[in-house]
């Protein structure tokens, strides 16, 4: 226990004399080092949250253009023929008669009797071989060629054919006499436009014109 006091004392001036040898020199300070708990903490990166995807819309369709209906033309209304004027006649009375049970007036000569207005004789117009003994006492007109003529002194059978059939046209002598051009009526194929009454006689149908201008040479 002494020795070991002694070597604590020698150490000691050992020290002490060895440090005041090198008073002059300056001696290098030792750079501490940093300690754990100087050093700089990284900063702590918060994590950043991942952007969501944005859903790409759908191209809507485009619309179709509506089609634009054409206006479509107004017709034009239909003309209604205008019947052709009848012929108004003025009458000079100059006696009144009665023939079975219908009065009359009876001129005394035909320049009594005068036409205001002219006008062509008009009916409706039928096929020959439409005709039938229904039609008696309807006014018709056909047209048609003549096929022959038969006659006497007060009367002519001209015989009018179309496509479809034949009839006979009776014409007294004084109608026939006042037809214009009444001479190509006896040459075959002449065509004619005639105006009259059906009638039947003897078992056949036949036309009876009334007036010289329901008979009507065409060419």
């Amino acid at each position: 226990m002494r020795r070991a006091g002694l070597v604590s004392i020698a150490i000691l001036l050992l020290v002490t004399v060895t440090g005041c040898e090198c008073a002059d020199q300056p001696v290098a300070t030792a750079r501490p080092l940093p300690t754990a708990a100087s050093t700089t903490a990284a900063p702590t990166v918060a994590p950043t949250d991942v952007p969501t995807a944005t859903p790409t819309p759908f191209p809507t369709d485009t619309p179709v253009p509506t089609h634009t209906p054409v206006p479509t033309d107004t017709p034009e209304p239909t003309l209604t023929p205008t019947p052709a004027a009848t012929a108004t006649p003025e009458v000079v009375l100059t006696r009144l008669g009665e023939y079975e049970g219908v009065l009359q007036v009876e001129p005394g000569f035909g320049e009594q009797v005068k036409a205001i207005e002219g006008a062509a004789p008009w009916a409706t117009l039928r096929d020959i071989g439409s005709l039938s003994g229904d039609d008696a006492g309807q006014r018709v007109m056909i047209e048609g060629s003549v096929i022959r003529v038969e006659g006497r002194g007060t009367w002519a059978r001209v015989f009018v054919g179309d496509e479809t059939g034949e009839v006979l046209v009776f014409i007294y002598e004084n109608v026939l006499a006042r037809i214009p051009n009444n001479t190509a009526l006896g040459v075959e194929g002449t065509r004619v436009r005639v105006v009259g009454t059906v009638d039947i006689y003897e078992y056949n149908l036949e036309i009876l014109p009334a007036l010289p201008y329901d008979v009507v040479v065409l060419d």
